[in-house]
């Protein structure tokens, strides 16, 4: 590849686009439904800088971002493995760290909260059981870690997604649009969020709430 074709390909990497995502959420206690079963997958988790699996579930760029992340405990993550090969792949942060060019978007946790990101599964494995296998040991640690709320985020153009996450029990907190510029930047667009008090909000989940005689979660992820 010459140079005008390395320019090219970087320059469509970095190429800027406007998402509209949710901000679903999970009540771990609620989650008791999901099985574990599976003779095809076996889950491993990756939780050092050392660990020789981090460099198949993460490029160069987030190896050196989650290196620290990993060693200070506050972020792990889930391999999906199959004969060997990592197949799927889920990263969970504790702490998430402050600014927006680090590929993960800037949430405020409480300390019984967790946020999921980077959510993969390789195209040939995504029929069967994977998903329920990855959801169950997903949900299973974070409790053992004392977690009581997940989070993630979708984008709203992304159907199989949204409607796995509904599957699997989740609600939506919030809606926002963002910026995203690559990878590595995810930057939420400034009063964009909805409501005002979520965990993309300036001040936090646990300020601004709403009246207390509406659900502080918000409603279903799939209207019913």
């Amino acid at each position: 590849m010459n140079l005008y074709e390395r320019v090219k390909a970087r320059t469509l990497r970095l190429k800027p686009s406007i998402k509209s995502a949710y901000m679903p959420y999970l009540e771990l206690a609620g989650s008791a439904h999901l099985q574990a079963l599976s003779d095809t997958y076996d889950m491993q988790l990756v939780e050092s800088s050392k660990d020789p699996l981090l460099a198949k579930l993460a490029p160069p760029w987030l190896q050196r971002i989650a290196g620290p992340m990993l060693d200070a405990g506050d972020w792990y993550a889930m391999a999906i493995l199959h004969e060997g090969d990592v197949v799927g792949r889920v990263w969970m942060a504790l702490r998430v760290p402050h600014g927006p060019v680090n590929g993960v978007m800037n949430v405020r946790l409480a300390n019984d909260e967790a946020y999921g990101f980077d959510l993969y599964i390789e195209p040939e494995h995504r029929r069967g059981d994977i998903s329920n296998f990855m959801a169950y040991h997903c949900i299973n640690e974070l409790q053992l870690r004392g977690v009581k709320v997940g989070y993630t985020h979708l984008d709203c153009d992304n159907a199989p997604s949204v409607f796995w996450h509904a599957g699997v029990g989740f609600n939506t907190i919030q809606s926002y649009s963002y910026l995203k510029i690559g990878d590595r930047i995810h930057w939420k667009i400034p009063l964009s969020d909805s409501p005002r008090w979520g965990p993309v909000s300036r001040r936090g989940r646990h300020s601004e709430a709403p009246d207390e005689r509406v659900d502080p979660f918000g409603n279903a992820l799939l209207p019913i």
